[in-house]
């Protein structure tokens, strides 16, 4: 069939109606490394119809119909190092079959396995470099690899704890495993044997689960850990001792839990972390110390919980700091210089709270910030030079607040701005001057507004602007230099 193709290294063959394949259909593509017959309706495959193509280094034979796995199913694909059989209806395992795969860095069996004791996997059987497993127990397997991807794994709907996976120590003979995943499954609680054995772990996924408890030192073993992602359970608290000898730990997700208050030594061993997610849970107030070991840190997501004051000390230990995101909470007020020691913050959201009035020490120090969200409030004055030391800002958003009038001194020092939001506002008029520290702007959006009254080159300004929106506005008479000298122009 193939005969003659003697430098073709890449054959697809997905996605077709293909049931069977003659023993020697492959044997002449002696250069092939590349086979994909995914998408077909094979049932069952020979040893025979790998001889000739022992160079193949990637097998996809997943969404197929393939009920039985053998023993020399694969012998002839000494180099093979990844293997797709996700999405078939494996009934037997002959616990033999990866003896052969002595190279096998991914194995994917996802969907795949409809019945199994869950000890198919002999010791010494397994020793790809990642694979992904959602149905069965580990028990009894003994895998060499550094990612185990049991992710999003149901059986009958039961959770994974009926297979003794997070109940009891089971990772004992997964000593070399780096990255492990357990999101979406129905786990509710870790014990503290639970993660024993897993020394060299860097990663943990533990996200979409039902979490509610964690043992004190549950991971405390894991001195090596990196990121550890418990987003989306049922945590009502967090602890230092939860946290626990996790010195390395950099990434910690703990997004969309119940946690409503978190105690001043939480984070004290966690000195290397650079993110910290603690957005959409119930968090009312923060220790003025809460953060001050954690100097490293680069990125905190306190969104969507129920912040209502920011004191002056909250953030003073981040000088490292680059994004601050505090949306959707409901802060009414911002005490002067409380973002002052954040010298390199570069993108600060506080939309959706309820701040009414914007000082000019609200912002002070922030001297490299690029962009300034404060969309959706009820902002109904700003002080003169609010944003004078902002000189590196690009991106200002005021838009969806009570604004009726916009000076030029509120805007001052804002010469490297882009991009200025102001629509869906009460701004009556814009006067000649206003836009006269703007000299880099080129997205104005005025939507929205109660504009009647447009001054004579009100925009002349603004050399470099490209897009202006004034759309929905009372407009009645637009001056004849209105939009003197703005060439640049493409959309008004």
């Amino acid at each position: 069939m193939f005969a003659g193709l003697v430098k073709l290294t890449t054959l697809i063959l997905s996605n077709n109606r293909i049931c069977s394949i003659e023993d020697s259909a492959f044997t002449h593509l002696h250069s092939l490394k590349y086979l994909s017959l995914a998408g077909n309706q094979l049932t069952a495959l020979s040893k025979e119809l790998f001889q000739g193509v022992k160079g193949i280094t990637h097998l996809a034979l997943g969404t197929n119909r393939i009920t039985a796995i053998t023993k020399d199913m694969f012998q002839n694909l000494p180099n093979l190092k990844y293997l797709d059989l996700q999405n078939n209806s494996v009934i037997a395992i002959e616990k033999e079959f990866l003896f052969h795969l002595t190279t096998l860095q991914f194995l994917n069996l996802e969907n795949s396995i409809n019945s199994t004791n869950g000890t198919f996997f002999d010791q010494e059987s397994l020793y790809c470099s990642e694979l992904s497993f959602y149905d069965g127990s580990l028990e009894g397997i003994t895998y060499s690899g550094n990612i185990l991807d049991i992710s999003w794994n149901s059986k009958n709907n039961r959770n994974l704890s009926e297979y003794n996976i997070v109940d009891k120590q089971v990772y004992s003979n997964h000593c070399s495993l780096e990255s492990l995943e357990l999101a979406g499954n129905g786990i509710s609680f870790i014990k503290r044997e639970t993660l024993l054995g897993l020394a060299s772990l860097t990663s943990l996924n533990l996200a979409n689960n039902l979490i509610s408890t964690i043992e004190d030192g549950s991971f405390s073993y894991l001195r090596l850990l990196k990121s550890l992602d418990l987003s989306h359970n049922q945590l009502q608290r967090v602890t230092k001792e939860d946290l626990k000898n996790l010195f390395h730990l950099t990434y910690l997700n703990l997004l969309q839990n119940s946690i409503d208050s978190i105690g001043n030594h939480t984070f004290s061993q966690t000195t290397s972390l650079e993110e910290l997610i603690l957005g959409y849970n119930g968090i009312d107030s923060l220790e003025n110390s809460l953060f001050i070991n954690l100097s490293a840190l680069k990125e905190l997501d306190l969104s969507g919980n129920k912040l209502g004051l920011l004191e002056k000390q909250i953030f003073q230990q981040l000088g490292r700091l680059t994004s601050l995101f505090l949306q959707s909470n409901s802060i009414v007020t911002i005490e002067d210089s409380v973002f002052s020691k954040l010298k390199n913050l570069k993108q600060l959201d506080l939309s959706r709270n309820r701040l009414a009035l914007i000082k000019n020490e609200s912002f002070k120090g922030l001297s490299y910030l690029t962009r300034l969200n404060l969309k959706h409030n009820s902002i109904t004055y700003i002080e003169d030079a609010s944003f004078s030391e902002l000189h590196e800002l690009l991106i200002l958003n005021l838009a969806q607040n009570g604004l009726t009038l916009i000076t030029k001194e509120m805007l001052q020092g804002l010469h490297s701005l882009t991009e200025l939001h102001l629509n869906n506002n009460s701004i009556y008029s814009i006067g000649s001057t206003l836009f006269s520290d703007l000299w880099g702007l080129k997205y104005l959006d005025l939507t929205a507004n109660s504009i009647h009254l447009l001054k004579e080159y009100a925009f002349s300004v603004l050399r470099v602007l490209e897009e202006l929106y004034m759309d929905n506005n009372s407009i009645k008479v637009i001056p004849y230099r209105a939009f003197y000298e703005l060439t640049e122009v493409t959309t008004l």
